[in-house]
């Protein structure tokens, strides 16, 4: 890999020609695109290539030039960086260059490392051509000046730091350079959905818009064994449709702004089998993000090893607001904080509870409920009793 300083002036014309031959493709690309850019603590940063051409890629023929936050010419490329020798992605699949010093997870998706990825504010862009003559086919962020600490993105201030942003699955082809059109200005216009801080729980794989349930609506058990695995198949503003039953899992939304929804609280029960919190929300999920019609019960929070992890046994809230309503959480435990559920705020939780009757919980401190370091919890018609510490 090459990585050398120029200065060339930006070509932001759009590819309109696909040069077919035997063999990988190697010019005349239009739906290479960045699938998933993440920038998170310490060195978590990483960028995912989706090729949905339906031929095998040679990406020695393609670079990821860059500028370092504030270009001395804006709008020209600094750094030239290139593919390794032999590099290929094959249609379907996605292709990830990763920091050497990321979490394990990312860099177990990794096909190449990469010392120089953004800190937030370094306009990456994936290009065709030579260091000379080129074609900006997509790029995160722009080489036309320092933005500060990071761009806006689907109206997210700084969505670029401390953040991971996922390309929405009817986006088919790079923006050509056209970074402000492809960031937008709300969740609706924007190209990308924006995640919270080290959730880089869909690196490795990209959803088409022809992967999704065709009617947004996702059966447990018809069509999928568990909850766990029609959460991972739902995207964004899908629905979860639980039968009534047992179900013996512990749940994650994964910063999914999905409903998952049950048949009714008193017949569809989700059983975390005192392992550990029976359902999380910890990535950033909003009031959009529905869980319904439920019994949580048999949560075991103890788990230190993860930052709060030994709070909330039946349902653990940590930096996000998802709405809660029309359940039972019953017989949860938890080492610490919140047996039936815990609400960890910093300023960043504002969850909805609604119609919930949180009893026979306990813990060390809030054998029901606790709210705490700042959390903005609403709660209404709920009921919070025979709990113990």
């Amino acid at each position: 890999m090459t990585r050398r300083r120029h200065r060339i002036g930006l070509k932001q014309s759009i590819l309109l020609v696909l040069v077919l031959f035997f063999g990988p493709v190697a010019m005349g690309q239009t739906n290479l695109l960045i699938s998933e850019y993440g920038e998170g603590d310490g060195q978590n940063k990483y960028l995912e290539i989706y090729n949905g051409t339906g031929d095998v890629v040679d990406l020695t023929q393609f670079a990821f030039p860059n500028v370092a936050n504030d270009p001395t010419t804006p709008g020209e490329y600094e750094y030239w960086n290139t593919f390794p020798d032999g590099a290929t992605v094959a249609s379907g699949e996605v292709y990830v260059i990763a920091h050497p010093e990321a979490n394990a997870d990312i860099l177990a998706e990794a096909d190449h490392t990469f010392s120089y990825l953004s800190n937030g504010n370094d306009g990456y862009c994936i290009v065709e051509g030579t260091e000379s003559s080129y074609t900006i086919i997509d790029c995160i962020g722009d080489w036309n000046g320092d933005p500060g600490s990071g761009w806006d993105v689907a109206g997210v201030t700084d969505a670029t730091q401390n953040h991971t942003l996922i390309r929405k699955p009817g986006v088919t082809v790079g923006n050509g350079g056209n970074w402000d059109n492809s960031a937008g200005t709300n969740e609706d216009n924007s190209e990308w959905i924006v995640l919270n801080n080290n959730n880089w729980a869909f690196l490795g794989g990209h959803i088409e818009a022809n992967d999704l349930d065709a009617d947004g609506v996702l059966y447990v058990p018809s069509e999928y064994a568990t909850i766990q695995e029609a959460i991972n198949a739902a995207w964004f503003g899908q629905t979860v449709q639980v039968a009534a039953g047992t179900y013996v899992e512990n749940i994650n939304f994964n910063g999914k702004n999905i409903s998952v929804i049950g048949a009714d609280q008193a017949t569809t029960i989700i059983d975390g089998d005192s392992s550990k919190a029976v359902v999380m929300f910890r990535n950033g999920e909003t009031r959009s993000a529905l869980l319904q019609n439920f019994t949580i019960t048999n949560g075991n929070a103890s788990n230190s090893s993860v930052s709060y992890g030994d709070g909330g046994g039946g349902i653990h809230i940590r930096y996000s607001s998802p709405t809660l309503k029309d359940l039972i959480v019953t017989n949860n435990d938890a080492s610490d904080y919140g047996g039936g559920v815990a609400i960890y705020g910093n300023g960043n939780s504002n969850p909805l509870l609604d119609n919930i009757t949180i009893s026979e919980n306990s813990a060390s401190r809030g054998g029901g409920l606790s709210v705490f370091n700042d959390a903005n919890a609403v709660i209404q018609n709920t009921i919070i009793s025979n709990n113990t510490t």
